[in-house]
């Protein structure tokens, strides 16, 4: 082969320019951009959540009030009449027994769990400041837990049923305002009225 020195070299491309490549996204960059973007949300989220944790636990606290001796009493009523059914008869009366002394204890200032039925009775006949059916109810229902308890009774249905029924009255008893002492009928609060002085009498004209 010859080649022709007199002849220039075509240094033009053969094609046509089309300008600059512009590639689209593959599905990678999108999967990758997804990703970015739910981390970034979770991180907003979690920053946020953590504010208002903090700010709770800045907040002073609300003071929830105690509640009153009745309701625990009434909520360990209402589960013995769910389970009166199947509890054993010196069971079911032990935990009324436990109920009633734990009530007692919380409106009288009586440690009833610390006493017998007949020294939980003197004790609360001495203060005088509980009208006496309150007393004999809580007499009566410490007696049949202590007939059964005790004494091995097993008394019928009914009468369990009873016995709820009473102890549940109990609250009716105790919320009626106590009775005067004998020492504080005596001293009275109040004093009496003093009496006004009576009126000058008028004074007769002087004769002349």
């Amino acid at each position: 082969l010859t080649v022709d020195s007199l002849t220039t070299a075509r240094s033009e491309s053969i094609e046509p320019d089309r300008g600059a490549i512009r590639p689209g996204l593959r599905a990678v960059d999108l999967a990758l951009a997804g990703i970015a973007a739910l981390l970034a949300v979770a991180a907003i989220v979690a920053a946020v959540v953590l504010w208002r944790s903090r700010r709770r636990a800045l907040a002073p606290e609300a003071i929830t009030p105690p509640e009153s001796p009745e309701v625990p009493f009434r909520r360990a009523i209402g589960e013995l009449r769910k389970d009166v059914d199947s509890l054993p008869r010196d069971v079911f009366y032990e935990r009324l027994s436990l109920a009633v002394r734990s009530y007692v204890s919380a409106v009288t200032g009586v440690d009833a769990l610390d006493r017998t039925t007949r020294e939980l009775a003197r004790e609360l006949e001495g203060r005088g400041a509980w009208k006496p059916e309150a007393v004999r109810a809580v007499a009566r229902t410490l007696d049949r837990s202590d007939l059964a308890k005790f004494a091995r009774h097993e008394d019928p249905l009914g009468e369990a049923r009873s016995a709820l029924d009473e102890a549940s009255s109990l609250p009716d008893h105790f919320h009626v305002a106590p009775v005067a002492s004998p020492q504080t009928a005596a001293s009275p609060t109040t004093t009496p009225p003093t009496a006004a002085p009576p009126a000058a009498s008028p004074k007769k004209p002087r004769e002349p």
